[in-house]
């Protein structure tokens, strides 16, 4: 309806459905293939900043992840995320078994 020439779309409306189809707002071909719409940065100010928030505390669980990993010597300590629990660390079962006490 868009390409239609005597469309009766109000032309605010038109500029602004013109950013979103064509990809400005948010990656088209990614939402083709995947089925999800991801805004573009500086789409969302508010997103933006929770983004980055949240990246922050990913980078923190990755330095106490390193950190344990150093401590534990054991370089194959992972996240675990189970339902409503997320960053449980993995503890191989290899690593329980050199470290137990009988």
């Amino acid at each position: 309806w868009m390409l239609a020439p005597d469309c009766a779309v109000p032309w605010d409306a038109r500029k602004v459905l013109s950013s979103f189809l064509n990809g400005d707002t948010f990656d088209i071909n990614l939402a083709r293939k995947e089925g999800i719409m991801v805004p573009r940065p500086g789409v969302d100010p508010e997103l933006d900043r929770a983004t980055s928030v949240l990246e922050k505390i990913d980078a923190q669980l990755d330095s106490i992840l390193e950190t344990l990993k150093d401590t534990l010597d054991e370089p194959r300590l992972s996240w675990f995320h189970r339902g409503k629990e997320p960053y449980q660390v993995c503890i191989p079962i290899s690593w329980m078994e050199r470290h137990s006490r009988s």
